[in-house]
């Protein structure tokens, strides 16, 4: 099903095939990272995701690995303490609190062990009871108790160590006299509707929301209904006022957080965020410093990185205030804690820059992706990180700080950098003019160029400008070859940019500066290059300092540490092939899930492990890409002739040959099995041939266009008798004591071919009588035994018809061979009958195999042998169809395709470069080309005398064979073009003369033929 490997490695200039494995070093450069302490980044991935089963989900489900809507977070060790109650207004409430004992291996999917306010998992019922819960919201522990912020019973429940079993019953309630009452007020007693909560080992915090206040309990009760000892946000513990925003009002505060020294709490009706240096002990309290406002009055809801819209809560963690702005569906990181109003946040998660505020919950829920946050309302510290509940998108997250070694988009198919084949824009240059409405700020420009049906080139390299108020920007670029259309991207951040201006392509005459105007803000869309991974294949990440040296694999399976790196994809080490400080190249996982993946980076190095900042890369089934010649995906395509030579400008394609070609991106692969049965058809031309003793000819011939009947008298020349593919006529020139022999001779009103039927009648035998030639037998049929119970049938008769069934196979795929050459697909079905037109002079073999039999294919392992894609292929070169001849996994190779192709014939290029155009599923690979020359061009012709005269518009070269009286062809002369003669032709005979392209010993197809009849008195000749 393959074609030759013998001279792939001399050809293979991206790299060396080294034990079968594909090892690319093609190099690009990169920013440099950025220092060598840990930070949050803008757009960075999660690096785990608890309650649904991949990155993508969101399903909610009262299950041990689902959630409803997740309103609350805390970490004891390697315990995580998730709520999983609702927040007001919000569907599901599961009205549990879902504990997981081993947060360092949740990475996907993760079950929990330990369910509080329901006796098993799949119960959701509220109620009023120590062991009973109604929508809870804010959970905290200090490492032995729990505090669980029981908003719908008025009250927060405390477990004086943390329940190790189902359906565990409170040691403590506060807000209420005792477990079974419900009622709502103020007082140091009373509580309404709290969300949050928190102890700090000595105290207890609660977000009393409904009052409007916070209340300290200088020690954490240990008998139901106690009384606060200091109250916030209000005068005394009896007001409950909603007051405009001052430096001591609260309006619906939603949590609160101490680390021991400060205190800190979500205002969440102001929008802001207040601190206090210390922790109060008086009632309300003023706070020294406002988060998400300029000053202590204002309460504005805004994006950017200086504001806040409903912020719910909010945590102290290694140094940095990190803040869940639920509003703006974001988690805002300040690298230190604020010290004066105002401060500008360092990062944001959740969102690519601090302007864009996708909602994937509501906006689109199909690009909920690892980096997505919809409505955080919850934080909590971890030994890795930060935890987030992520509302919305009915998870939990697990972010990391890291070192910045790599960049949003970095991620890309090894075969084809520039996704569509498309070079990246340059010339970019950003003019700053007076006359728009664009606030303030620093911005960060790229331009993409728009060529395929769904993909971008990569981003050019990126352009800073800082602009004051009311300005606009004037973005221009030089146009790139073969682009539809562009895009500008914007950010307010480096790698942060997801708004975009598109632009059409210029039109004819206009000048080559591409110009983009960008007024405003509010105009923006939000999209961005497909640079999506698939699970199988060969992957490459850019960045700076990756790795602290160059390492290639050398043996197979591939490694996963290689060079002291590590790559984890959604946690999952990565087969690797190469590694060096600006390039890893890597085998997609293939238990990769989802449509979203969280890759990150761990290397050792003599200081330590180092740990990258996670980057969210897409997941998609198919990314198809070509290896070129250059290596990034443009230009001209990698591929070879049937006999493994490099297709170059001095060895271009011919119109009309087999060539194969490389690349990488293609998940949705089926086993093809071995074969239940197959048929013959023989194709080459044939015939029957009668004669009765009165001299009645009878003939019918098949795969010809037409027949001619010659008639030889005693062993004499050959003379015509008739012409047509079947008739019968009466002669009347037999007689007795002679032996006529009848030749029935395909013929393609040209050339007079092969004798396809013969009848010798001889009458010098006393009796003779009817003779007539062997019945033709072009097809037959065999089936193989099958491991069990699987069996086939098929069968072909003269005219290509086919009909088979399969017994016991869910699907299964017809192959056709033409003499011995590779398979190709002809049906897909378990059953069939269908027609295939078979061209004459060739034997096919129909082959029935068995197909999607279960894969086993283990990452870093080298592909086994009939793999094929199980999807719908095509391939185009300059327009005309390329008919498929095989499409899967090279045998021997980690994730590498193999294409085999059939050039059209008829495509007329003049030597000039042709389109090859990849299509996998409705998914284009990149656009690339090759040089092709027609190889249909040339003419032959030959005299009376014998001169035989020709020429071809194949550079490369040509030869002439000569066929006599229908026999083998054997070689007459060899070149472009010449004239020579036919010295040893001599009456009586038949010669035709054949054109055929030639290069590197492979022959063409027909150009032209010629004959020479030499059987008549007058020699006639034909060409064409």
């Amino acid at each position: 099903m393959r074609l030759s490997f013998q001279k792939l490695n001399n050809a293979f200039s991206l790299g060396v095939l080294a034990r079968g494995a594909l090892i690319l070093t093609l190099i690009a450069g990169l920013p440099a990272g950025g220092a060598d302490n840990r930070q949050y980044t803008t757009g960075q991935a999660a690096i785990g995701v608890v309650g649904q089963a991949s990155f993508s989900a969101n399903v909610p489900g009262p299950n041990p690995d689902q959630m409803g809507t997740v309103s609350g977070v805390a970490v004891a060790g390697n315990r995580l303490i998730v709520s999983d109650g609702a927040l007001p207004f919000t569907i599901p409430s599961h009205n549990r609190i879902l504990i997981f004992n081993n947060l360092a291996a949740a990475v996907l999917g993760s079950t929990a062990d330990v369910v509080i306010g329901q006796t098993d998992f799949t119960k959701t019922d509220p109620g009023l009871s120590e062991k009973a819960l109604n929508q809870p919201i804010g959970v905290s522990t200090d490492g032995v108790r729990l505090a669980v912020a029981d908003s719908g019973n008025n009250r927060v429940l405390l477990f004086r160590n943390i329940p190790t079993v189902n359906g565990a019953s409170a040691d403590v309630v506060v807000g209420q006299s005792d477990f079974k009452t419900l009622t709502n007020g103020v007082g140091p007693a009373h509580l309404r509707v709290p969300h949050g909560v928190f102890l700090d080992g000595r105290r207890l915090f609660i977000a009393d929301t409904q009052n409007h206040r916070v209340l300290i309990f200088n020690s954490v009760p240990t008998s139901n209904g106690a009384s606060a000892d200091v109250v916030l946000g209000q005068a005394d513990f009896n007001a409950m006022s909603d007051q405009a925003a001052s430096q001591t009002s609260l309006r619906s505060p939603t949590g609160v957080f101490s680390d021991g020294q400060r205190l800190v709490i979500t205002d969440l009706g102001h929008n802001r965020v207040l601190i206090y240096n210390r922790i109060p002990t008086t009632n309300n309290a003023p706070a020294d410093v406002v988060v998400g406002q300029p000053d202590f009055t204002t309460e504005t809801a805004d994006t950017g990185p200086t504001h806040l819209n409903f912020p719910r809560s909010a945590l102290i963690d290694d140094g940095r205030l990190l803040i869940a702005d639920g509003g703006n569906n974001r988690v805002l990181v300040y690298s230190q804690v604020p010290i004066s109003n105002g401060a500008a946040a360092d990062a944001v998660l959740g969102q690519k820059d601090f302007y864009t505020q996708v909602d994937p919950a509501s906006d689109d829920p199909q690009r909920l992706t690892a980096g997505m946050l919809s409505a955080p309302v919850a934080l909590a510290s971890a030994a890795d990180g930060i935890i987030v509940a992520d509302t919305g998108d009915r998870r939990v997250l697990r972010f990391a700080p890291g070192v910045p070694l790599f960049y949003q988009g970095a991620v890309v198919n090894v075969a084809s950098f520039d996704g569509n084949g498309l070079a990246r824009a340059t010339g970019v240059n950003v003019d700053v003019q007076t006359d728009g409405s664009i606030p303030a700020g620093t911005y960060y420009i790229k331009v993409t160029a728009e060529g395929g049906i769904l993909f971008e080139s990569l981003p050019s390299e990126e352009v800073s400008v800082t602009v004051p108020d009311s300005t606009k920007l004037v973005v221009t670029f030089d146009a790139v070859p073969g682009a539809t259309s562009y895009r500008v991207y914007l950010g307010g951040s480096p790698g942060g940019q997801t708004r975009y201006y598109k632009t059409d392509t210029p039109a004819s005459g206009e000048a080559i500066n591409r110009s983009v105007t960008i007024t405003t803000l509010a105009s923006e869309n939000v999209g961005g290059p497909r640079l999506e991974i698939t699970p199988g294949a060969i992957t490459t990440l850019f960045g700076s300092g990756l790795a602290d040296g160059v390492a290639m694999a050398d043996s197979l399976p591939l490694p996963t540490e290689l060079g002291g790196v590590t790559l984890l994809v959604n946690g999952t080490a990565a087969p690797l092939f190469y590694v060096s400080p600006t390039q890893i190249n890597f085998q997609v996982p293939r238990g990769t899930v989802g449509s979203s993946a969280s890759l990150l980076l761990q290397k050792r190095s003599n200081s330590g492990l180092v740990l990258s900042n996670a980057v969210v890369a897409p997941v998609s089934d198919l990314t198809p890409g070509l290896f070129s010649v250059s290596g990034d995906g443009t230009g001209r395509l990698l591929a070879f002739h049937a006999d493994a030579s490099l297709v170059t400008d001095d060895s271009p394609l011919v119109a009309g040959e087999t060539i194969f070609f490389f690349g990488t991106g293609v998940q949705s692969l089926s086993q093809v099995g071995e074969p239940l049965a197959d048929a013959f058809l023989d194709a080459h031309p044939y015939g029957k041939i009668s004669v009765t003793a009165d001299g009645t000819i009878t003939w019918s011939s098949s795969y010809t266009p037409t027949a001619q009947v010659y008639v030889s008298v005693d062993g004499a020349d050959e003379a015509l008798l008739a012409e047509n593919s079947s008739d019968s006529i009466s002669v009347g020139f037999i007689a007795a004591g002679h032996r006529y022999t009848f030749n029935l001779h395909a013929f393609d009103n040209v050339t007079v071919g092969p004798v396809v039927a013969g009848v010798t009648l001889d009458t010098r035998t006393p009796g003779w009588g009817d003779v007539s030639s062997p019945d033709p037998q072009p097809t037959s049929s065999n089936t193989f035994p099958q491991t069990g119970d699987r069996s086939g049938t098929i069968t072909v008769d003269a005219t290509g018809h086919a009909t088979w069934s399969a017994t016991n196979v869910t699907n299964a795929r017809v192959y056709i061979s033409a003499d011995g050459g590779p398979e190709i697909l002809f049906s897909e079905t378990p059953s069939g009958d269908q027609t295939y037109t078979a061209s004459s002079g060739h034997a096919y073999r129909f082959v029935l195999r068995p197909f999607g039999d279960p894969l086993v294919l283990a990452d870093g392992a080298p592909a086994p042998a009939n793999v094929a894609v199980n999807t719908t292929v095509s391939v185009s070169i300059q327009g005309f169809d390329a008919p498929i001849q095989f499409v899967g996994l090279v045998p021997g190779f980690v994730g590498l395709l193999q294409w085999n192709v059939s050039v059209a014939s008829d495509i007329d290029m003049n030597g000039k470069d042709a389109e090859v155009k990849v299509f996998v599923g409705s998914i284009p690979a990149n656009l690339t080309y090759l040089p092709i020359v027609d190889a249909a061009a040339g003419t032959i012709a030959v005299a009376a005398d014998g001169t035989v005269t020709w020429s071809t518009s194949n550079t490369t070269g040509a030869q002439v064979f000569v066929a006599t009286d229908g026999g083998d062809e054997v070689l007459f002369a060899e070149g472009q073009s010449g004239s020579q003669k036919a010295a040893f032709a001599e009456p009586g005979h038949v010669y035709v003369f054949v054109l055929r392209p030639y290069r590197d010993g492979v022959l063409g197809k027909v150009l032209a033929t010629a004959t020479l009849d030499t059987t008549s008195a007058s020699s006639a000749t034909k060409k064409k």
